[in-house]
């Protein structure tokens, strides 16, 4: 009996010690089981966000911005096609100029329209320089006509005027300025020729550009020494010239002998006079 007792207090007292070991035992467990339902329960931002639009008002938001977006679209679609239509005759033009550059070299065609665009700016600067050299030419002509068809006659590259009016050698030069021309100065002997041929016959003789200076006669309008000359015979007189009674070139008007008519007479003589006009340097080259 007293060993059953004993038997049965020991069992006592291992169940009454098993109760601590179980306590601690869910104690130790107890922590990693917390930390797992938190980490469960956690979502991410994401998640949230899903589970938001899922919600009444989260659809009623995603509407709102979706219809925001679309009218935005709608509104960059109408300024593009407005701002598209507003350069149509920008482009138009570009594409005018990039036909006119491809006219004038074919490989205009592969180079871009700001390449295209400088080269144009140049030959546009040209051709407003032509434009102006066209216009003048132009004026020229018209007046050019307007003297032909107002005695004066036309011989190679020049004009001629033949005035019958007698003046003294510096008025006859006075007027032929003022029809934007000067006193004849001969430069060949076929315009010699020519001359002499108009002159012949006529009432008077005719002044010629030249005059004495220095015992040397000279082109009064480019003070360069007159090297061809066709004096006729007794001539030029032997006489100095004075700075009051200079001496002055006339075209006899009834020479006989080809370049042959040139004579000096003091310049306050009266005599007809020929008026020359050239074209511009200029308009030759």
């Amino acid at each position: 009996m007293a060993r059953k007792k004993a038997k049965g207090a020991g069992k006592k007292k291992d169940a009454k010690e098993k109760p601590d070991d179980a306590k601690e035992k869910p104690d130790d467990a107890k922590p990693a089981g917390d930390e797992g339902e938190k980490i469960i329960s956690e979502k991410t931002p994401l998640e949230k966000i899903m589970n938001f639009f899922q919600t009444p008002l989260g659809l009623f938001l995603a509407i709102v911005i979706t219809i925001f977006l679309v009218f935005l679209a709608v509104q960059a679609v109408i300024m593009c096609l407005n701002e598209w239509e507003k350069t149509a005759d920008l482009r138009h033009a570009m594409q005018l100029v990039k036909t006119f550059m491809m006219r004038k070299d074919s490989s205009y065609e592969d180079k871009d329209d700001i390449e295209t665009i400088f080269d144009a700016d140049k030959v546009a600067e040209e051709l407003a320089v032509l434009a102006v050299m066209l216009s003048q030419l132009e004026e020229e002509i018209i007046k050019i006509r307007y003297k032909l068809n107002h005695d004066w006659m036309a011989h190679k590259d020049a004009i001629y005027l033949f005035v019958v009016q007698p003046q003294n050698w510096t008025e006859s030069r006075k007027f032929c300025m003022r029809q934007n021309a000067k006193l004849l100065r001969v430069e060949n002997a076929e315009e010699e020729e020519f001359i002499e041929g108009i002159a012949y016959g006529k009432h008077n003789s005719y002044w010629i550009g030249a005059i004495k200076e220095s015992n040397k006669w000279i082109w009064l309008d480019d003070k360069t020494e007159v090297k061809l000359l066709y004096w006729a015979e007794k001539s030029p007189r032997k006489e100095d010239t004075t700075p009051d009674q200079p001496f002055c070139m006339r075209l006899k008007n009834d020479c006989t002998i080809p370049r042959k008519c040139w004579t000096d007479i003091r310049c306050n003589y009266w005599a007809r006079s020929i008026c020359k006009i050239k074209p511009l340097k200029k308009w030759m080259n």
